[in-house]
């Protein structure tokens, strides 16, 4: 799916699992985090990234991975990352790709920002 994305110019945005996916197809490097399983953590965004306007509503997250990416390939950047210097967040340099590694549904009640950042990401 992600082939055809890329070669189609679709739009794809990643959770946990999925930016690991996205991670791993561009060639990053993952490895064990520790204290990030079913607790919250705050968000330190780049503000040079693409997506900063996005994710920078969003000040705290959950947290349920065991793994993190500790170096991005070529075609990645960081747009968040916890903060203990964990990648929470990354972004195609060019395409439409977005990984966050929280997870939105797994909350009580979805919160504006997060529904904020699906909506604008897809519009």
């Amino acid at each position: 799916l992600l082939d055809q994305a890329v070669a189609r110019n679709v739009p794809v945005l990643g959770v946990c699992r999925g930016m690991q996916f996205i991670d791993h197809y561009f060639d990053s490097t993952l490895e064990p985090v520790d204290k990030h399983i079913a607790c919250d953590h705050n968000l330190e965004v780049n503000v040079d990234s693409r997506h900063a306007k996005l994710i920078s509503p969003i000040h705290q997250v959950n947290s349920f991975h065991s793994v993190a990416p500790v170096a991005l390939g070529q075609e990645l950047r960081v747009v968040a990352h916890a903060p203990d210097r964990s990648i929470e967040a990354i972004e195609h340099t060019e395409k439409a790709i977005l990984g966050i590694m929280w997870h939105p549904e797994r909350r009580d009640s979805f919160l504006q920002a997060e529904m904020d950042l699906f909506q604008e990401f897809f519009a």
